[in-house]
């Protein structure tokens, strides 16, 4: 934060003293004008037995004794106005710096997961696509009974295994986002939601262009909008669900997106905030973003992130 005088309060200093000055020179004029000082003084030796001819010589040494008191207090207030910045900039940069670790932390887990999917595709993928051949095998050799179902039971336990790992694989690394953008991968994770839960109504709404955006803050945007349809749906039991991801463009305004997320289910707000809520405003704030949390009308719950753009792209 930068110690410098606004123009408006160097105006108001300069007004200030003019007045002081104008002040000053009309009490000099009316003073000599109509002699003041003497009928004071012929006025207060009518009491010399009370000392008020000294009044003059008291309200003088009051006087500086008062202008020594403000420039003591203006000094002061100067030295705590500097200590007062001095902390802010302090604060700036250690607010920055916890940033700039939530950031490095949040790159490392997703450095973290990227190579555990890829792991998963790579070894356990490859295993169960063995395993699903050698049960092929085994089936087509063992046509009697009891082992041919056996065979086919095994295939299917095999089978649920794959979808196990490849939606494992799409948590951990969002495919979609990588290939074909961020208004695919959010559209492709609102139909996996879809189909998970089909008695669900679930509106996905995307306004700008929002795939022109850097792959750091898309991501950023995926794992917020995947970790609220998993609240939604999964916590709170929502039976619809709204999703808005708009780009600002508005002119004079820096450049920033809004994720807004809002159901219809059970909790709101005042409840304690789980794990994935606390990492999604992690996020948010490493983003240098804000997030905002409140309950929906007449029930439900509004999750509200702002995020800018700017570097970031």
């Amino acid at each position: 934060m930068n110690a410098t005088s606004s123009p408006r309060g160097t105006g108001r200093s300069r007004a200030d003293a003019w007045r002081l000055v104008a002040v000053v020179a009309v009490v000099a004029v009316v003073a000599t004008s109509f002699e003041v000082n003497e009928r004071l003084y012929a006025f207060t030796r009518r009491f010399e037995h009370a000392q008020l001819d000294e009044l003059p010589v008291v309200l003088f040494a009051l006087s500086i004794g008062l202008a020594w008191y403000a420039l003591r207090r203006r000094a002061e207030a100067a030295r705590e106005a500097a200590a007062r910045r001095d902390a802010e900039g302090r604060l700036q940069t250690a607010l920055a710096n916890l940033r700039r670790l939530a950031s490095d932390r949040l790159a490392s887990q997703e450095e973290e997961r990227r190579h555990v999917a890829r792991d998963l595709h790579d070894d356990l993928g490859q295993s169960l696509t063995a395993l699903t051949l050698d049960a092929t095998l085994l089936a087509a050799e063992c046509p009697a009974e009891p082992a041919r179902s056996r065979a086919a039971a095994v295939l299917q336990g095999i089978e649920r295994l794959h979808a196990v790992v490849r939606d494992l694989i799409s948590r951990l690394r969002p495919v979609a986002l990588d290939e074909l953008g961020l208004s695919a991968a959010i559209e492709h994770l609102a139909t996996l939601w879809q189909e998970r839960v089909p008695a669900c109504d679930l509106l996905v709404t995307i306004d700008g262009d929002v795939d022109a955006i850097g792959p750091e803050r898309a991501l950023t945007i995926y794992r917020i909008v995947q970790e609220g349809l998993t609240n939604a749906f999964r916590h709170a039991g929502a039976s619809r669900v709204e999703v808005t991801l708009r780009r600002r463009a508005t002119r004079g305004e820096p450049d920033g997106i809004r994720v807004c997320i809002e159901d219809d289910g059970r909790g709101g707000a005042s409840a304690a905030p789980g794990f994935g809520l606390r990492g999604m405003r992690e996020r948010v704030e490493a983003a240098g973003g804000t997030l905002r949390l409140h309950d929906a009308q007449p029930t439900g719950f509004v999750l509200d992130a702002v995020l800018p753009l700017g570097d970031a792209e």
